[in-house]
Parts: structure tokens; C-alpha cells; sequence
């Protein structure tokens, strides 16, 4: 564990939010907070504890984590330590699936965790789950066929009792898709918003999302087929979706880094 000056890395700094993304990347569910918790914890994953008006930390883990609080283990300095249980303005930072974690958890209690001196904090009522959208597109293999639910819209006419459209997924990313689907299957206008959609992610859990169409093309095939091509933003979604497709995506990618090999 370490101090200041050393250099920290940038996943670990402090960052400044506004607050759209304040309210964009919170999450104040106890259940999510709980199990981002405990997966940092399960993976190791280094915790940096601000304290002292952030201008000095230690690096650090999360010990245990129960449905009250959580654990992280102690400096080796105690003067260190000492700083932390008298502070009134700490700072967490850590990293969950890539993706950053940072809250304020409130008071620092001196206790033991399975023998060794460690920090207990009670379980924070917000955190912070920095998940940009700006994220690359994840081309799916031919072993993963997706799609997008989509549910009727009010204004739309329909036939028969079509409560939804089933739309064939491309790509995707953290930040969206592109579907495909043939002209007249769905209006796929740009612009358009598709609220309440759902999409079943393999071995993963089903996410519902709200996504907007950005861009539009049209292909027509050798048989003269008419394709539709939309790129499409997911303009709202979840925490607990969030999680689950960053989850969904990064195993995707370990089976591509198998296969490579």
C-alpha cells in the first residue's frame, strides 16, 4: 500500500462529475451495490481510499462484503491508518469489468476480518459506476445469434395479435447495436425511439434497454431483397443491464483471445 507522491494510475484518480453523468452513472440499489462489492473483492481488485482532502490515499482491496458494509484491509503505516479513522472526507476508487467505481463511504471503523487489522465501512446509500459510451462495437460470431425485442408501438398499425418485433442483431457495444431486418418488417426511421426493449444475452441474463435510431441504410442483396442497416444508441439503460452486458461482452472477448491462441 502506498501514498503520495507516488503516482497513481489514472483508473484509480478521482473524477469530477456533472450532474447528468452524476445521474447517469448512479447506482442506488443495495442488492447492485452489494454484488459490484463483492466481485471486486473476488477478483482482488486494487481500491484506492482518499483521505486527507484527496491529497493522499493508500492502495488497498476489499476484504469481504456483507449485506451491511464492507471490509478493506489496513496500511502497514499506521500513521496512515490514524489519518483515515479520524477523516470526514474519504474517497473510494476502484474498478468493476473495466469499468470505474468511485463513492464516498462515509466513516471508517477500526476492526479485525478473519484476524487482520482492517477498515469496516457501512454499505454506501450511492455509488458511482463510471461506464462511458463511447465503446467500441463487438462484432457477434456465428455462435451468437441476437436479437432486439421490440415491442409494438401504440401509434404503429399492427396485423393479427403481433405484440412485438424480433430484430436481428449485428453488433454491439456497451454504448448500442446495429440491427437488421428486412424493408417492411419494422419502421426503422432515424431518429426513432424503441422504448422497453429487450434483449436475451447467452449464459449472461436478459437486459432492457431504450434505444434511439442514429443512422440508416439500406442494402439490396443479389436476390434483390431490400436490407435495412440501423445503427442504433441505447439512450437508457439500467444499471443492473449495464452490468450484465459489460459482463456478456467481456466474455465474449476472452473466448476470441481462446480462439486466437
Amino acid at each position: 500500500m502506498e501514498n503520495t507522491p507516488v503516482r497513481i494510475e489514472a483508473l484509480l484518480r478521482i473524477e469530477t462529475l456533472s450532474d447528468s453523468e452524476k445521474e447517469e452513472f448512479s447506482i442506488v440499489n443495495a442488492k447492485e451495490t452489494e454484488a459490484i462489492l463483492g466481485n471486486m473483492a473476488e477478483n482482488i481488485s486494487r481500491v484506492a481510499l482518499y483521505y486527507n482532502n484527496a491529497s493522499c490515499f493508500i492502495l488497498t482491496t476489499v476484504m469481504g462484503v456483507d449485506h451491511s458494509g464492507f471490509w478493506l484491509e489496513q496500511s502497514p503505516s499506521s500513521t496512515d491508518n490514524a489519518a483515515i479513522l479520524e477523516s470526514d472526507d474519504l474517497f473510494l476508487v476502484s474498478s468493476h469489468l473495466t469499468a470505474k467505481v468511485e463513492f464516498a463511504p462515509g466513516q471508517a471503523y477500526d476492526v479485525e476480518y478473519d484476524g487482520y487489522p482492517a477498515f469496516y465501512f457501512y454499505m454506501p446509500e450511492e455509488i458511482y459506476r463510471l461506464q462511458r459510451r463511447e465503446c467500441f462495437r463487438l462484432d457477434l460470431p456465428p455462435s451468437e445469434s441476437l436479437r432486439c425485442v421490440i415491442p409494438v408501438q401504440p401509434d404503429k398499425p399492427t396485423t393479427g395479435k403481433q405484440q412485438s418485433h424480433q430484430v436481428a442483431i449485428m453488433d454491439i457495444s456497451l454504448g448500442g447495436v446495429k440491427l437488421s431486418c428486412a424493408e417492411g418488417e419494422l419502421d426503422l426511421d432515424e431518429g426513432q425511439v424503441y422504448e422497453n426493449c429487450q434483449i436475451d444475452l447467452p449464459n449472461t441474463g436478459t437486459i432492457k434497454v431504450e434505444i434511439t435510431v442514429r443512422s440508416l441504410y439500406i442494402q439490396i442483396t443479389k436476390s434483390k431483397q431490400t436490407i435495412k442497416r440501423a445503427g442504433c444508441q441505447f439512450t437508457k439503460i439500467d444499471g443492473a443491464s449495464s452490468i450484465l452486458l459489460q459482463r456478456y461482452l467481456t466474455n465474449l472477448q476472452r473466448a476470441a483471445r481462446a480462439r486466437a491462441e
